[in-house]
């Protein structure tokens, strides 16, 4: 009975440490970023994320992330991403350049920062955030004047002309 205890004990503490927050997901996934999602898997539900100029006094986070997929469709960008967590809400910023690049389409650097609100759970959810595009219309008619434009949104991690916003006048 004595031997039994511990190592009763230690298969307990195994099994706890390993389900994290009840999840139980490994941190796989592609290497690259696609622009569209391929691999049959269905995220959770979109939560909002935050669009600042760069330079803006704000609290953006620096915690990792896998960027695993990223699209733009109309006025919103729509990215999954998945992170260590799954017990507080995590935050994600889209912080754009002040200056344009010049190209056709004119490009726009762009980084994406996580905050993880200090989340230490060890599940490996994965999540979507849509970003509405307005300030990046704002930028460009304050640089290029009003109507119609296209901008070549250049997101870390994301291959070149992977992301082009459109917008009509």
């Amino acid at each position: 009975m004595r031997r039994e205890l511990p190592v009763a004990c230690a298969t307990l503490l195994v099994l706890l440490t390993a389900t994290g927050c009840g999840e139980t997901h490994a941190p796989g996934g592609p290497t690259s970023v696609s622009v569209r999602r391929t691999d049959g898997t269905s995220p959770a539900p979109s939560q909002g994320g935050r669009v600042v100029l760069a330079g803006a006094d704000a609290r953006l986070g620096d915690d990792d992330f896998v960027l695993n997929s990223a699209a733009v469709a109309g006025d919103t960008l729509t990215i999954s991403a998945s992170y260590a967590g799954g017990c507080r809400t995590h935050e994600f910023t889209l912080v754009i350049a002040a200056s344009f690049t010049e190209s056709s389409p004119v490009g726009l650097p762009a980084v994406l920062r996580h905050d993880a609100n200090g989340d230490t759970c060890e599940a490996f959810p994965t999540a979507s955030y849509v970003f509405d595009l307005a300030l990046v219309r704002a930028r460009y008619r304050a640089v290029y004047g009003p109507g119609a434009g296209r901008v070549a949104l250049q997101l870390d991690g994301v291959p070149d002309g992977g992301l082009v916003y459109e917008f009509t006048a």
